[in-house]
């Protein structure tokens, strides 16, 4: 906001030697006195002068360090109200991200649908994605975050929050880099005969309780497994190391390098979208009837 010479001009002032205040600016003396050289350069007034006692300031020294305490007070005191202004113009939205399910995903569609930012500002808040407390999670959303972002299809996610839709993922099958299907492009259903299959526990997802019936019905040669109700990383190590086919989405194809994600000659996709707490209200509330504003606009779905 100000000069930097102004300010350490103020600090030889108050101490009274160009060493004090090297040593307090982890600086060498002579390039205290050359920032001092240079501020009686540019403003052509003597400002300080050497004696064997130390540094005493001339009159005109006196009159400067007065009037720049006082108008960097002024300044500081004007920033910080400024500060406060904006604050009240601009509202944060807290947006849990982890591994899975990335905040950043939200942030840049809104970037996409509200270039001018729309006065909100977000702030992404770290989560771990394990399975044992995302249940935990989603029932703490409008406390420590307000919206998460991802594919939440349980029920049991969707008795805790509410869920905004904004696009698909299509749903694909990870394998370990040395599985004999590794270097396939694209795999069929055929391809999967006689392959243990892990997907998440039957009941829970709609969308995969269909999959699971087509695949029973038609597929009887692939071998499905639970892998349990909920993905987390441990998920994927498992069967980095212990082989298998797991089933992913493609929106996870960089989340374990041990695997990779095939796409699958199937048409099963799954809505992914934001949740949050079922009585949202403050800037939450406001952010949420904008955003389903702004994709109403757009024709629907975010992407």
């Amino acid at each position: 906001m100000y000069s930097d010479r102004i300010r350490t001009f103020i600090q030889v002032a108050e101490m009274g030697s160009f060493s004090r205040v090297a040593a307090e600016r982890s600086m060498s003396p002579a390039s205290i006195m050359k920032q001092m050289n240079v501020l009686e350069q540019r403003t052509g007034v003597t400002l300080l002068r050497r004696t064997t006692h130390g540094i005493e300031l001339t009159e005109a020294g006196q009159y400067l360090y007065s009037r720049a305490k006082e108008l960097i007070a002024e300044a500081d005191a004007a920033v910080g109200l400024a500060r406060q202004i904006d604050g009240r113009n601009t509202r944060t939205i807290r947006i849990g991200s982890s591994l899975l399910r990335p905040g950043i995903v939200l942030t840049e569609l809104w970037d996409q649908l509200c270039p001018d930012g729309g006065g909100y500002r977000f702030r992404l808040v770290p989560w771990d994605d394990d399975r044992d407390r995302v249940l935990s999670v989603i029932a703490s959303l409008g406390r420590q975050t307000d919206f998460l972002v991802g594919a939440f299809l349980s029920r049991q996610m969707l008795r805790l929050a509410r869920f905004c839709p904004l696009g698909t993922y299509n749903l694909c099958v990870a394998v370990p880099r040395s599985h004999r299907l590794a270097g396939r492009d694209k795999l069929t259903l055929e391809d999967l005969h006689g392959e243990r299959l892990y997907m998440v526990k039957g009941g829970d997802i709609p969308q995969l309780c269909r999959l699971r019936d087509t695949l029973r019905r038609k597929h009887p040669d692939i071998r499905l497994t639970d892998a349990g109700f909920f993905y987390d990383r441990s998920v994927f190590r498992a069967r980095e190391g212990s082989g298998g086919a797991l089933l992913t989405l493609d929106a996870w194809a960089d989340v374990s390098p041990g695997l990779v994600t095939l796409p699958v000659d199937w048409d099963f996709t799954v809505p992914y979208g934001v949740l949050y707490a079922p009585q949202t209200a403050g800037p939450a509330a406001d952010f949420l009837q904008a955003l389903q504003e702004k994709l109403g606009e757009r024709g629907g779905e975010g992407v």
